[in-house]
C-alpha cells in the first residue's frame, strides 16, 4: 500500500459499503487474493501474519498532538503514540454519523472485550471530523457505547485538523443532503506504536477476530521488541 493509495467509504446502505471495503482493500493492497499480509520479524522471515494491510513505508504520525477531551485527559495535548509496550488503536469519525463509525467501533469494541490478556496495553482514539457539533461530552458518551477509557480527541482549529489529518493521510467530504450534514471520510483505524509508528491499517470491515489476533501478535513483538533493548 503506497503512502498515495486510500480507502474512502461514502454514507450508503450496509451491502454497498461492504462492497466498497472490498474494493478498497484490492486497491490498497495492490492486487486481489487473500486480504492477509506479514510483517517480517527481526530475523527477516514471514512468520507473523497480520489481516490488515501494511504501508510501505509506514506513516510516523507520533508528531500529531490533539486535545483530548476525555475525563482523564481533561483537555490537555494527546500525543498520537501508544503508552509503553503498548498499542494505540486511532479512528477518525463524527459521532452522527450513521454507519460507518458506529459499526467501526462496535467491531474494535467487540475485539478489546474478546481478549484474554494485555487489554490494559491497547487505548482507544476517536478523532472528530465534526468538532463543533462534537462537543467533548458528546464524543465521551458517545465512545462510552463501545471501549471503555477512549481518548476523545477534539481539534481545537482548522490547522490542528488538517495536520491530524494529513499526517494520517485521512479524507473528509462534508455532504449536506436533506438538510442534514454528513461526510464521505477515509474508513481506516490505525494501530500505532510507542514511537509513533503505524504498524498496520483495518480497513472497514475488517472482523473483530482479525482485529485481535492482530493486537495480540502486535504486543507480543513489542514485548520482545522491548526485552531485547533491556538486555
Amino acid at each position: 500500500m503506497t503512502g498515495e493509495q486510500r480507502s474512502i467509504a461514502p454514507r450508503r446502505t450496509l451491502r454497498a459499503l461492504l462492497a466498497v471495503a472490498a474494493a478498497s482493500l484490492v486497491g490498497a493492497c495492490g492486487g486481489g487474493g487473500d486480504s492477509s499480509d506479514t510483517l517480517p520479524d527481526a530475523a527477516g522471515s514471514a512468520s507473523t501474519f497480520l489481516r490488515g494491510v501494511i504501508r510501505t513505508p509506514p506513516l510516523y504520525v507520533g508528531d500529531v498532538e490533539l486535545p483530548d477531551e476525555s475525563p482523564a485527559g481533561g483537555g490537555e495535548p494527546f500525543a498520537m503514540r501508544a503508552g509503553d509496550d503498548g498499542l494505540l488503536l486511532v479512528y477518525f469519525g463524527y459521532t452522527t454519523c450513521p454507519d460507518i463509525c458506529p459499526t467501526t467501533l462496535a467491531d474494535i469494541g467487540a475485539a478489546l472485550r474478546g481478549m484474554e490478556a494485555g487489554r490494559d496495553r491497547v487505548e482507544v482514539a476517536m478523532v472528530t471530523f465534526d468538532p463543533e457539533r462534537d462537543t467533548g461530552d458528546v464524543i465521551n458518551s458517545y465512545l462510552d457505547h463501545f471501549v471503555e477509557g477512549g481518548h476523545a480527541l477534539r481539534p481545537a482549529d482548522a490547522e490542528q485538523q488538517e495536520k491530524a489529518q494529513e499526517t494520517f493521510r485521512v479524507i473528509a467530504r462534508p455532504v449536506e443532503e436533506n438538510g442534514r450534514l454528513d461526510f464521505e471520510h477515509t474508513a481506516l483505524t490505525y494501530v500505532v506504536d510507542d514511537a509513533g509508528v503505524v504498524l498496520v491499517e483495518w480497513p472497514f470491515g475488517t472482523a473483530p477476530e482479525d482485529m485481535r489476533s492482530d493486537i495480540e501478535q502486535l504486543l507480543d513483538r513489542v514485548a520482545e521488541e522491548a526485552h531485547k533493548e533491556t538486555q
